[in-house]
């Protein structure tokens, strides 16, 4: 009798292991996939990362503290198999850091993201770090790393610089 109770309960445990194993295996591993265009589009010069630009300070939309505020457009997709959610991306930038949220991406959809980055007159260095604070567990990890453009603002960042959108034509 012992003997036939052991195996009842060994053969109870194997079921049970069993629909978990099967059940953890009919869960989905459909992971988004976040990742950046190869570059920038910063005053409507596109620029590619690792590389170097000018731009020209008249070319701001406006100017506040001292520094040219440019609109930039930048390319995000996901590669993945699931939606993102909710995620943050880290724009550094002439000593600044600036950290953007953005509502997600679907799967195998491609956006843009447009802001505003602020830079100083002369050489500086942009760097934007996607899903900065690694909210989304991705199928990779590795096409987040930091992203770096040299921009070189030419002319003078000054309070001179009025907003664009308040500039009447005749």
């Amino acid at each position: 009798m012992k003997n036939l109770t052991l195996q009842s309960i060994q053969v109870i445990a194997l079921l049970i292991f069993s629909s978990l194993f099967i059940a953890a295996g009919a869960v989905s591993n459909e992971l988004p996939d976040l990742a950046g265009d190869p570059g920038i589009e910063i005053a409507g010069i596109r620029a590619q990362w690792g590389g170097k630009v000018e731009i020209n300070a008249e070319d701001a939309d406006y100017s506040k503290n001292g520094r040219c505020v440019f609109r930039y457009d930048l390319g995000l997709v996901n590669q993945g198999s699931a939606p993102t959610g909710e995620f943050g991306y880290r724009i550094n930038s002439g000593g600044l850091a600036k950290t953007q949220t953005h509502p997600g991406v679907e799967a195998n959809e491609e956006i843009t993201a447009i802001g505003e980055i602020e830079l100083r007159s002369g050489k500086q260095k942009v760097v934007i770090k996607l899903d900065n604070n690694d909210q989304i567990e991705e199928s990779d990890e590795l096409n987040n790393m930091p992203f770096a453009l040299q921009i070189d603002v030419k002319g003078k960042c000054d309070s001179d610089i009025k907003s664009k959108s308040m500039i009447a034509t005749k």
